[in-house]
């Protein structure tokens, strides 16, 4: 491995090829299931909802606009790609996030709030509670501090890697919407024209910018002239105009009114009565008057007593907060609330296809034990769009009859495991316990299986396969997720039973790669030449060496490296990962070629604490 340095990530090079790596470390929670549920955090981080509520809280003795400032920052995140907290995330050079929007950028506010809880969280439950949670638990406790609303979130959101401002303009309703235009937004996001009238009545507290509205204060068209929409109020345009002169049109401009001039702080029906009255500035608020059956339920919202309203506002709440949600192992727990993957995602460089290719075909590629993946990223991707869902494993399947030892066979075990990558043709194992190997991808998240059940069309009987997987990774024996541990697990204590064996770790078999003799000796099984056990140069034969012998060692790794060459054309294996091969024809890999190979990695803390960066250090031991 060489040419450059690692990169940090968001940083793209412009290469010919590029993979992309993740650190699967231990502290990832994972619920088992990947659903939302109330009380998610109850177990894995007990005070997550208090320190929530104790931060909003603090906030809005500060600011008793923090409850709408935040509740408009929930609603403009899950309409944009779900409630995942890509609103949050800060621009990168070269990438605009959503909150630079002119949607969003400058009226969204409640950003600190959100990372004042994250920073507490982060101290207590490590990398535990999402963003994406917080935000959605926040709007909950803006309502209950507005209102003495109070009703439970389901939690158990995953935060998201993307943010694109592109995505906010068609995705959230606009404050100059007619009512079919309102309409046609919510029911895209699954919403009734009835859900929509009571969202709308979020309204109650906040405030506008002058510029979401001046075109009705002095440039409303009406007869071919322009004045003030006569659906104002006289009295109210007048209060609207002395706060808000015409250069406070300017979209840039922060002058700011409250929405609801009547009861700006308290959340209540009193939206609705404004609606009827006209004193309301949004022209997507006078909108909800142009339909006979919305018009109606202004009506009965404003008559009613305010519960009648709020009821009806908790349900189209939580139905918000389950909008395109991520779970299980979609997405990421961001350490930072504003930050994707932050300090753990890096770039690294190569000048040779082979290494790359060798990258790719050594894994699982492994740090203290821990899944050390790799992606394909190609010129132009997104690093942070990559997904981590698959693990690629040398699978042996174990006790078959040896008239079912097929080619045929080892396919159909596979495909019930994971997505094959190849098959190991040659025989494995000694004459009395021969086993199928096949490499597969294999799925994060998941339990791993212990065995398979098929029927042996021979004899009628059930056979029962045992799996071992080859240099498998730290995996929780309780519930059987690969990079999970204890201290995440949300089963119930009483629920935890080992349910799983390390017996299902086995040594690998030697590869099939002509490169594999330099492997570290763990990589394979260690190679013999006439009876005598050899290990490759990577490491001095035996751990008694003297110095002078392993400097001869690290010589010969100069030597041999040097001499090292890979043919990307010739398929090394019987079976040529498909995975692979379509990126790695299309590459230059002449001694002439002037770019490079880059490797995007990503690294959480191990379960010894710190962060890991695998460099271009020459070793490709793990």
């Amino acid at each position: 491995m060489g040419g450059s340095p690692i990169l940090p990530a968001p940083t793209v090079a412009m290469a010919a090829l590029m993979l992309l790596l993740v650190l699967l470390a231990p502290p990832v929670t994972v619920a088992k299931g990947s659903g939302l549920s109330v009380g998610f955090y109850k177990k894995l981080c007990p005070k997550a909802e208090k320190v929530v509520r104790r931060t909003v809280t603090k906030a809005f003795e500060k600011e008793p606009g923090t409850p709408a400032d935040i509740i408009r920052l929930f609603f403009h995140d899950c309409f944009v790609r779900g409630c995942d907290a890509s609103v949050l995330l800060e621009s990168t050079p070269g990438s605009m996030a959503e909150r630079d929007s002119k949607a969003n950028n400058p009226s969204l506010d409640g950003f600190e709030v959100i990372s004042d809880a994250k920073e507490t969280l982060e101290k207590l439950c490590p990398q535990t509670v999402s963003c994406a949670d917080i935000l959605a638990l926040a709007a909950r406790d803006g309502a209950f501090l507005a209102s003495g609303l109070d009703y439970a979130v389901p939690t158990g959101r995953r935060d998201g890697l993307v943010s694109k401002e592109a995505e906010v303009l068609p995705s959230v309703p606009h404050p100059d919407f007619n009512h079919s235009q309102l309409v046609e937004n919510f029911t895209a996001k699954g919403f009734t024209a009835e859900e929509m009238v009571t969202l709308s009545g979020a309204h109650t507290i906040g405030t506008s910018h002058c510029s979401s509205f001046t075109d009705r204060l002095y440039n409303f068209s009406q007869g071919g002239a322009l004045s003030t929409d006569p659906a104002l109020p006289a009295a109210y345009a007048a209060r609207l105009k002395e706060k808000c002169p015409p250069e406070t049109a300017a979209q840039n401009d922060t002058t700011m009114v409250q929405l609801d001039d009547v009861t700006p702080f308290v959340m209540d029906n009193q939206y609705y009565k404004n609606l009827l009255d006209g004193t309301v500035a949004l022209r997507s608020d006078v909108a909800l008057m142009e339909s006979p059956d919305s018009a109606a339920l202004v009506e009965l919202y404003a008559r009613e007593p305010a519960e009648y309203w709020a009821k009806r506002f908790v349900a189209a709440m939580v139905k918000v907060s389950e909008m395109e949600v991520l779970t299980g192992g979609q997405g990421e727990i961001r350490l930072n609330c504003s930050k994707a993957d932050e300090g753990r995602k890096f770039i690294l460089e190569f000048s040779e296809e082979g290494d790359m290719l060798h990258v790719i075909r050594g894994g699982p590629w492994q740090y203290r034990d821990d899944a050390f993946l790799v992606e394909m990223l190609h010129p132009g991707a997104d690093p942070a769009a990559v997904p981590f869902t698959h693990v690629p494993m040398w699978v042996q399947f174990r006790e078959i009859p040896f008239y079912l030892l097929t080619k045929k066979m080892a396919r159909r075990l596979a495909d019930e495991v994971g997505t094959l990558i190849m098959i190991d043709n040659k025989s494995r194992g000694s004459i009395f316990d021969k086993f199928l190997r096949a490499r597969v991808q294999l799925p994060l998240y998941t339990d791993l299986q212990k065995f398979l059940k098929l029927e042996d069309k021979i004899t009628g009987e059930e056979v029962q396969v045992q799996l071992r997987y080859e240099r498998l990774p730290n995996f929780y024996l309780f519930c059987g997720f690969i990079g999970h541990m204890e201290a995440r697990c949300d089963l119930h204590p009483t629920a935890r039973k080992i349910d799983v064996s390390q017996d299902l770790r086995v040594p690998a078999v030697h590869f099939d790669d002509p490169r594999a003799w330099y492997l570290a000796e763990d990589m394979g099984q260690p190679r013999y030449r006439n009876g005598v056990e050899v290990f490759g140069p990577w490491r001095p034969a035996a751990p008694t060496a003297s110095p002078s012998s392993q400097i001869t060692a690290v010589a010969k790794v100069a030597d041999e490296v040097a001499k090292l060459s890979v043919n990307s054309n010739k398929n090394v294996n019987s079976d040529k990962p498909a995975s692979t091969t379509s990126a790695a024809t299309s590459s230059n890999t002449t001694a002439e070629a002037v770019e490079t190979d880059t490797v995007l990695g990503v690294s959480t803390p191990s379960a010894a604490g710190g962060n890991i960066v695998w460099g271009s250090s020459g070793s490709c031991d793990s």
